[in-house]
């Protein structure tokens, strides 16, 4: 991509600019997923220390096949019927996967299969 069209994308555009450490993900039965290395960069820095990773470059690899492997683990569910930022107005349908072993959810925008974030959360008895 040309330097010129680079520096006009949003930031948020940037975060999905193709790298060659970006990954896909086939789920029986649902939309192809990507998790891209910009995007995972960005995120790394808030989600690496869940991981016991820091926030470096090799470390984003790392996090960015965690995320890939999550679907090939025994104890996972993926729905595609989801939202993510309910009730705001950056609201949209999302993909969610999750591995209910390490309690962590995936979350990729539907409309485009990106990946968007990670969250951890706690199931309750």
């Amino acid at each position: 991509m040309p330097h010129q069209e680079f520096v006009g994308l949003t930031k948020e555009e940037r975060r999905q600019v193709p790298h060659h450490h970006d990954k896909i993900i086939h789920v029986e039965g649902h939309s192809r997923l990507r998790v891209g290395f910009w995007q995972s960069d960005f995120k790394v820095k808030d989600h690496a220390e869940v991981h016991g990773l820091e926030c470096t470059k090799e470390n984003t690899i790392k996090f960015i096949q965690f995320i890939a492997d999550m679907p090939n683990r025994p104890n996972f569910k993926c729905f595609d019927i989801g939202n993510f930022q309910v009730l705001t107005e950056r609201g949209y349908p999302a993909v969610h996967i999750y591995d209910l072993d390490k309690q962590v959810i995936a979350v990729f925008k539907k409309e485009t299969g990106n990946f968007i974030t990670r969250e951890s959360y706690l199931v309750m008895e």
